[in-house]
């Protein structure tokens, strides 16, 4: 029997060499790590947000022609909220135009991107966060990428 591990690939969406400071994670303008779908159905950005709730940004989905994020270009998607912990909100489409978060403290936004939504010439994908009042926010970028096109004990990575 397989594991849910198994099932899932976790990567750390904003690390420390994209967003030097958790407690103020979308300072300026960030694009989380980029991520392949080459071997993954979809993946899903969880964006979390903490204290400091006055803070906020316009989110996006970008899509790259590779790991180095060139020849990229908004695309439209999915998203969930939540502030209550678990609760989420109805599934939103987004256009190119992405959507802006609410100024408010402890909100998780899942962000979700299907592989089969994207071009041959683009197989790799990222949020990006333009800062639109720059009040700092504490939050992390987690990206879930699932349904693996074939599973391992441990999944390889997909930030290359």
């Amino acid at each position: 029997m397989r594991s849910l591990f198994q099932h899932l690939h976790f990567v750390l969406g904003n690390p420390s060499a994209i967003s030097a400071d958790w407690a103020d994670y979308a300072s300026g303008h960030i694009g989380s790590d980029i991520v392949s779908l080459e071997n993954y159905d979809s993946v899903l950005f969880i964006i979390m947000t903490g204290t400091g709730g006055t803070g906020y940004s316009q989110v996006i989905v970008e899509a790259c022609s590779d790991v180095d994020g060139n020849d990229n270009t908004a695309i439209p998607f999915w998203y969930w909220k939540t502030s209550t912990g678990d609760t989420w909100g109805d599934r939103t489409s987004a256009t190119v135009s992405g959507f802006a978060q609410s100024a408010t403290a402890d909100l998780m936004y899942a962000v979700e991107v299907n592989s089969s939504e994207l071009t041959a010439t683009y197989k790799f994908v990222r949020v990006y966060l333009t800062e639109t009042n720059s009040a700092a926010v504490s939050g992390a970028i987690l990206a879930i990428l699932g349904n693996p096109r074939y599973t391992k004990e441990v999944m390889p990575t997909a930030i290359v």
